[in-house]
């Protein structure tokens, strides 16, 4: 994998977000945003459930902002599930070996860096 797909948020816990879905898997970012979308939009009526995604953004190669979401595993596993048999063993380890707040192959200096917000 060429870039790493979890970091550590601001708050010290495990995520990533959409861009990085989207890099990682080969997908157009504005593909998976709308998947997102249509997801946040059927779990409205789900009662007690708690989605964890994060509106952000990121600034573009002509350093515009741009949206994104930040989510935590759970809401990764609901997006990527979509990708059938794209997703790599690499990808599910790196997200398993993080439990709680506690990702021991991240430093936990590590910050994602791509929100501009």
């Amino acid at each position: 994998m060429g870039h790493q797909l979890v970091t550590v948020s601001d708050v010290n816990t495990p995520v990533t977000t959409s861009l990085k879905i989207a890099e990682t898997f080969g997908k157009r970012h504005d593909n998976v945003m709308r998947n997102i979308a249509t997801i946040l939009r059927q779990s409205k009526g789900l009662k007690g459930g708690r989605l964890n995604f994060e509106e952000s953004n990121y600034l573009n190669r002509q350093e515009k902002s741009q949206p994104m979401f930040e989510m935590d595993r759970d809401a990764f596993m609901l997006v990527v599930m979509g990708f059938t048999g794209e997703t790599d063993d690499a990808i599910y380890r790196e997200w398993s070996e993080c439990t709680g707040n506690s990702c021991p192959n991240i430093p936990p200096d590590t910050r994602d860096t791509s929100r501009a917000s």
